[in-house]
């Protein structure tokens, strides 16, 4: 079972211990650690049951003895800072994902339009010749199912590979476990892609159906 909690500076992020090797830090071992260890110690470290006056007097050693200035912040200076920059992103993101998304319904039924309208002496010939339009229907939602399961294998693929690269290169603060590599939030992604394939296939192909049903069908269509 994974063991993780969210990064402290970036709550979005999981940060696994599965294979960490927990040792303990004590006099001896500051001593014999080199200056990166140490620094990067320092970054990382957590005071707990203390005030503002001893974290201020902590500050004051380590400049006395480092001569680095050190801040320190609270859990709850963490998320007010992490709310008001990373909430505001995922309203830009998400508006420009509904725009996006919008424009890409847009072309693909206009595009659907004219593509009936060019194939208009073609679907003509199969109306005639016995095709009904409940088959014809049939036919169109097979076609834009398989492009949909071609367009949600892709961007499983990415997915997965974008992972499994985290895993390659060793990237503890992105790597993650779950069902081919995958987590939650993943696989709700995934899911909203088939959710949205599914309402965009449904349009498209009642839009073209309708346009057909509104053309007239009949031998001088072909002349």
């Amino acid at each position: 079972m994974p063991i993780h909690h969210s990064n402290y500076y970036a709550l979005n992020s999981k940060t696994y211990y599965n294979f960490s090797i927990l040792f303990p830090v004590n006099k001896d071992f500051i001593n014999h650690a080199n200056i990166d260890l140490q620094l990067n110690g320092l970054m990382d470290i957590t005071i707990l049951q203390t005030s503002e006056e001893g974290v201020a007097d902590l500050s004051g050693v380590l400049k006395d003895n480092l001569g680095l200035d050190f801040n320190f912040f609270s859990q709850k200076e963490n998320y007010d800072y992490f709310n008001e920059y990373y909430l505001p992103s995922l309203k830009i993101m998400a508006t420009i994902t509904f725009v996006l998304l919008a424009d890409i319904t847009c072309i693909s039924v206009w595009n659907a339009l004219v593509s009936v309208r060019l194939m208009l002496k073609d679907f003509t010939i199969n109306l005639l010749v016995g095709l009904s339009y409940s088959k014809l229907r049939k036919i169109f939602y097979i076609y834009f199912g398989m492009l949909s399961f071609i367009n949600l294998a892709v961007v499983f693929i990415f997915t997965a590979f974008n992972r499994y690269g985290c895993w390659i290169r060793k990237d503890a603060t992105f790597v993650t476990y779950g069902l081919f590599g995958l987590i939650g939030m993943d696989w709700l992604a995934l899911l909203v892609v088939v959710l949205l394939d599914i309402i965009i296939g449904i349009m498209i192909v009642e839009t073209m159906l309708r346009k057909i049903k509104r053309m007239p069908i009949s031998l001088g269509v072909l002349q």
